[in-house]
């Protein structure tokens, strides 16, 4: 008998459990990255890692190793696009195929990385987020390591508000 489903009458039909439609939050999806590309931890141990800070199970939501890998290969096609010195390369178009949109509101172009080339870890993708105190799963070596680039880009986001022409509007959140 399949673990994860049972049988139901006469005909041994089998029942499935409920599929998980929830979305992963932004936390979420950081927590993911951080923990697969950074810590290199297996798919196993990130589920049990997750189950344990999200504690999702507890509302009935059950995450599952593969629920987590699209996460974290999905998170590969919004990829940051950055200079040679490892600022972003920010813009106000609002093409939500190109861009997303970081800190503040400030929007910045965005490419599809291929995993299978190399992982791309979550300080190289965003150090700003790991220096943020509310992700206290980011280990303190790593926050350390990840604070000189992301002052660099909290200026660069500073000086996008600063010199933007006085026409243009930021996009409501």
């Amino acid at each position: 008998m399949d673990t994860d489903c049972e049988t139901a009458g006469p005909q041994k039909k089998k029942i499935r459990p409920k599929k998980v439609n929830k979305p992963y939050t932004r936390e979420q999806e950081l927590f993911i990255v951080y923990h697969r590309a950074d810590r290199k931890m297996t798919w196993a141990e990130l589920r049990d890692a997750y189950m344990a800070r999200f504690l999702e199970h507890v509302w009935g939501v059950r995450r599952t190793a593969g629920g987590m890998q699209c996460a974290y290969y999905r998170s590969n096609g919004r990829m940051p696009e950055t200079t040679a010195d490892g600022l972003l390369v920010l813009t106000d178009s609002t093409d939500k195929k190109t861009t997303d949109e970081g800190l503040d509101g400030v929007r910045y172009m965005t490419f599809e990385h291929q995993v299978r080339e190399s992982e791309i870890k979550l300080i190289d993708r965003f150090p700003e987020e790991m220096v943020d105190p509310k992700y206290d799963w980011v280990l303190p070596e790593h926050r350390e390591e990840a604070r000189p680039a992301a002052e660099r880009r909290n200026q660069q986001r500073w000086e996008w508000y600063v010199f933007l022409p006085p026409f243009f509007l930021l996009p409501s959140r």
